[in-house]
C-alpha cells in the first residue's frame, strides 16, 4: 500500500506527505529537538502527547508516523485512529450493526506495530469502553508494541476515565507536555 493510500483510508483529512520537523515548523525548538531524537533511537518508548486543543500533538504525530512509515518498509504495520473513530467502530460491532466484530477490530489494534491513537478521552467512558481499550492497552504493553496517544486530558482524568488497570499501562509511556498555545487560532488571527 502507498502512503497517500493508508493516509486516506486511515481517515486523515488533509495531506500529511510534507509533515516535518523542518526549519517552517513553529512548535518549539526543545520538542522539535526531542522528536528527532525520539525518531533516530533504537528503543522508541511510547508516548503521551499531552497538551491543549490546537498545541501541535497531532502535527506531531504525523510526523512520527511519516517518519515511522518510511522506517518499516517494506511492510509497515501501522494505524493511526482518532479515539471517537476506534470507539465508534467498537460500538458497532458490539451492537451487531458492521460485518466486522469487536474481537477482530481489538485484535488488529493490539498487533499493529506501531498504534497512533488521537484525541484520547474524547468517547464516552463506559463499561464496555474500559474492557476494550483495556484489551488492546494490556497486549500492546504486554508484547512491547510502540503506541503514541495524544490528549487534551491530564493523566488524573485519564486515569478518572479509563480505571486503574489502564493507568497502570499509561504509566510506562513518556508523557510529553506540550506548550499552552492554540496554532489554529494563531493561523486564524494572521491572515
Amino acid at each position: 500500500m502507498k502512503y497517500e493510500e493508508f493516509i486516506q483510508l486511515s481517515g486523515i483529512g488533509r495531506d500529511v506527505s510534507k509533515a516535518s520537523f523542518d526549519e517552517s515548523c513553529l512548535l518549539d525548538p526543545r520538542l522539535i529537538e526531542w522528536g528527532k531524537s525520539w525518531l533516530l533511537s533504537k528503543d522508541k518508548p511510547s508516548l503521551i502527547l499531552q497538551g491543549n486543543p490546537g498545541c501541535g500533538k497531532t502535527f506531531f504525530s504525523l510526523v512520527f508516523l511519516k517518519a515511522l512509515w518510511d522506517q518499516l518498509q517494506p511492510h509497515p504495520f501501522i494505524l493511526f485512529k482518532t479515539s471517537s473513530q476506534l470507539d465508534s467502530q467498537l460500538l458497532s460491532a458490539s451492537m451487531g450493526k458492521s460485518d466486522r466484530d469487536p474481537d477482530s477490530i481489538i485484535r488488529v489494534c493490539s498487533e499493529s506495530a506501531v498504534l497512533f491513537l488521537d484525541d484520547l478521552g474524547v468517547e464516552t467512558s463506559s463499561e464496555r469502553v474500559q474492557r476494550q481499550y483495556f484489551e488492546i492497552f494490556s497486549a500492546r504493553y504486554s508484547h512491547n508494541r510502540l503506541t503514541v496517544l495524544s490528549t487534551n486530558c491530564s493523566i488524573a482524568q485519564l486515569r478518572h476515565k479509563f480505571g486503574a488497570r489502564i493507568y497502570s499501562r499509561l504509566k510506562s509511556y513518556k508523557l510529553i507536555k506540550f506548550p499552552e498555545i492554540d496554532f489554529r487560532g494563531f493561523f486564524k488571527m494572521t491572515v
